[in-house]
Formats: C-alpha cells, structure tokens, sequence
C-alpha cells in the first residue's frame, strides 16, 4: 500500500502544541455566593468584631487589650443607648462622630475642647428647650441629668416650652414704671418672696432649679424664657418669666454651690423679679457674672441691684443693657459703686439714665479704683455732662475701657475730655462715635489712647 506521507499542517501539529484562544476558555463560576478571594480572617479580627456586635449585651471594652479598644470604638453605632456609652466610652473620637452626626455646628472650644462635655451640654440643653411642663415625662429629663452630671459645666437654653395650657398674661408689652428724681434709695430687698402669682398660676415653666440640683459641676447658666419659631401661633404667654419662674430661678443662684456666670435675657425681666432674684444672690457670694441685658428692669431694679452690689455680692461682670433704667437706678448704682471693690465690668448701654444718672456715675468713679470698664453708650447724654465726664477722666486711675457713643455731647464736651487725658495714664479704649466731636478732636483722644496702650505694654514686659 502506498505510503501516506504525513502533511506539513500535520508535522507542525506535531511539532507545536495547538494554542487555545483565552477569549473562548470556559470559564469556572463558584456557585455560593459568599466565595470570595478574601484570605480567613484571623482568630483576633473574628474576636473584634464579634466584641462590637454584642457590645450592648455584653459591653467588655475595658477588658480588652489597649491596642484593639480603638477598632472597637470606630465600629461602635451611633445609636448605642446612653446609659452603656457615657460610662465604658471615654474616647473622643466616638463623641466627636456622633455630636457632628447630630449638630450641624460644634465649637469645641466652646466646650473645654472636650467632645464628650460638648455633646451632653448641647443633649441636656436641647431636653430642657422641648420641656412641655405638664405633658413631658419627668422621670426621662431627670434620668438623663443622672448620667450627664459629671460631664455639664455650662448651659445655654434658647428657649423655654410654656404650659399646654398657658393663658395669655398681658398683651401688652411691660414698661417699667419711671421714679421720681427724687426718689429715696432705699431697701429694696424686702418683703421679696411674697411676690404675686396672681394669674400666673398656669404660666410657670420647667423648675430650673431642680436641673441646677442635678447638676452640681454647672459653673455657667444662661436662659432665656421665651418660644422660638412660634409664627402664627404668638402668644404674649410664651414669652417672659413669671414671680414663680422668678422664684425658682432665684433657688438655682441660692443654693447652686459653683454657679459663677448667671445670664436672663430677652425674658421681659421686670424691675419685682429682679428684687427677687437679687434677694436669693445675696446668699450666693460665688456669683462673679451677672447679664441681665435686654429686659425691662426699671429703676426700682437698678436699686435693688445697687444693694446686691453694696457690699454683699463679689460680682465683677453686670450687664444691663438695653433695659428702662433711668437716672434713679443709675444714681442707686452710683452710690454701691463708692464702696464696691469687686465690680470691674458694668454696662448700661441703651438705657434712659440722662445726665443725672451719668453725672452720679462719673462722680463716684473719681474715688473707684475697681471699674475697668464702663458702657453708657445711647443713654441720652448731653453737653451738660461734660464736665464731670472730664474731671471723672482726670482724677479716675483704673478705668481702662469707656464707651459713651450714641450721645449727643458736642465738640466743646470732646475738648473737655481731650484736656483732661493728658493726666490719664490708664484710659486704653474710647468709642466716641456718634458724639458730635469733631474729627481732629477724635485724632486728638486716639493718639492719647494709643499712647496709654504703648506704655502698658512697655510696663508689662
């Protein structure tokens, strides 16, 4: 038989092993789902994340080895209740995620640059802002002060929730009543716990005062009482604080054994609340901070404020701004400013105290040598004033700070001042704007005061 010689595409299957185009492979699928290429995971990771699953059963953080509490921390929820965090999670990096989780605006350093006081003293705020008396469980708020005494050194409350059933009080807004110019100024601290409630009695907002029991490391409180965003829903009645909120608020200043800093403000404060509330100061000497701003505190006020003042408090900051003082509580304030050794701040910016009430002022500041700063800016101030305003400046050693803008005093007042500078070696700060002094006269005060400035810091060094 012939033989069959073998084909050159033969010879070069033979000589070279077919090639397969990886394209049209076959391809292995695994068919369970969870496969994956992941090495197994260690027996220490298994342990981690099994920790932070069971966490709030079994919380065992402090037991774990230090080098593993920070991955357990980070897998931490931010929904764990409070009660297990506040106790086993000391790490800032858990508060600092769930306080920006919750508000849209944290300034640590408003908070002792601590997370963790940061988120209770907004927590606690904010429960204490949405407290409906009456309707709000009690026992929730109380529970919450428990485990957030240790951590609450400062609170601001912006508002205040009314009764469900508060009526309207007055609709129409308080003026305080205007004494004569010859009024006596005397004790005005009498008789203050027997302040009426007459129509009140379904007014009262959340007992502040069973907060600042709860919370004996708070230093700072401020309040206001009134309702943000009520819109169409206004009522007179969510708006102000009543004798008996007065009262109350009075107990926190009493019997609080560190509050340092005290602020009511936009509360329609009126002259019988603060002689209440300067009565339950008096027991407080720890006091140092006083704002009362933006109220409607009289002249009645003014003097029981002056005796809280005289003698009987250490308050160095009392702001009482934008109030309706007029010159017989400025003149009561005046009189407590002859003794008072402590006072450093006092700001009466507008106010109604004219040139009687500044004139008292001025003149007890010749022998004061505790007043650092003074502000009777828009106190309806004349020309007539500038005399005792110059001597004040002349003979005064300690104030450092002085407003007096917003009144209409006149170039020759502004000559008087520019003169009686020249002997004043402490005077560092002067806001002389809308005063009616004329331009060179402004120049003139300024290189005055930048002189001062030049020479404290050249003490200082």
């Amino acid at each position: 038989a012939p033989v069959k010689l073998p084909s050159l595409a033969e010879n070069n299957s033979q000589a070279k092993p077919k090639m397969h185009n990886p394209r049209r492979m076959r391809r292995i699928i695994v068919e369970d789902p969870e496969w994956n290429l992941n090495p197994v995971p260690s027996l220490i990771e298994l342990c981690v994340n099994n920790i932070i699953a069971a966490f709030q059963s079994n919380p065992v953080l402090d037991d774990v080895p230090e080098a593993y509490r920070d991955r357990i921390v980070n897998g931490l929820t931010d929904d764990l209740p409070l009660a297990l965090a506040v106790k086993l999670v000391p790490d800032e990096a858990y508060w600092q995620r769930i306080a920006t989780a919750k508000y849209k605006t944290c300034k640590v350093a408003e908070h002792g640059n601590s997370w963790k006081r940061l988120y209770f003293e907004r927590y606690v705020a904010e429960m204490i802002e949405n407290f409906i008396p009456g309707i709000s469980d009690e026992s929730a708020l109380k529970h919450t002060l428990e485990l957030s005494k240790d951590y609450v050194t400062e609170l601001k409350v912006t508002q205040l929730q009314p009764p469900a059933n508060a009526s309207i009080q007055n609709e129409d807004d308080p003026v305080a009543d205007v004494l004569p110019v010859d009024a006596e100024l005397s004790d005005e601290l009498s008789n203050t716990d027997s302040a009426s409630t007459e129509d009140e009695a379904t007014h009262d907002h959340i007992d502040l005062s069973t907060v600042v029991e709860l919370l004996p490391n708070l230093q700072q409180l401020s309040v206001a009482y009134r309702k943000k965003n009520c819109g169409m829903q206004f009522k007179w009645s969510m708006f102000g604080l009543t004798s008996s909120d007065a009262l109350m608020l009075g107990d926190c200043v009493k019997y609080s054994g560190k509050l340092r800093a005290l602020t009511v403000t936009e509360s329609l404060l009126d002259d019988a609340m603060v002689r209440v509330l300067a009565a339950k100061a008096l027991d407080n000497p720890d006091l140092l901070q006083l704002d009362l701003s933006h109220n409607a505190i009289g002249d009645r006020g003014g003097r029981a404020l002056a005796k809280l003042l005289n003698g009987h408090s250490l308050i160095q900051d009392l702001d009482l701004s934008d109030n309706q003082m007029a010159g017989v509580g400025a003149r009561a304030l005046s009189v407590a400013l002859q003794s008072n050794t402590h006072l450093t701040t006092l700001n009466l910016r507008l106010n109604d105290i004219g040139d009687q009430g500044a004139n008292a002022l001025f003149q007890s500041l010749v022998s004061n040598t505790a007043l650092k700063r003074l502000n009777v800016s828009f106190n309806n101030l004349t020309p007539r004033i500038g005399s005792a305003m110059s001597e004040m400046l002349e003979k005064n050693t300690s104030l450092e700070q002085l407003d007096i803008s917003g009144n209409d005093l006149g170039d020759e007042s502004g000559k008087k001042v520019l003169d009686a500078l020249d002997h004043n070696t402490t005077l560092q700060v002067m806001d002389v704007r809308l005063t009616g002094f004329a331009k060179d006269t402004e120049l003139g005060i300024n290189d005055v005061l930048r002189n001062n400035v030049k020479a404290a810091i050249a003490a200082a060094m």
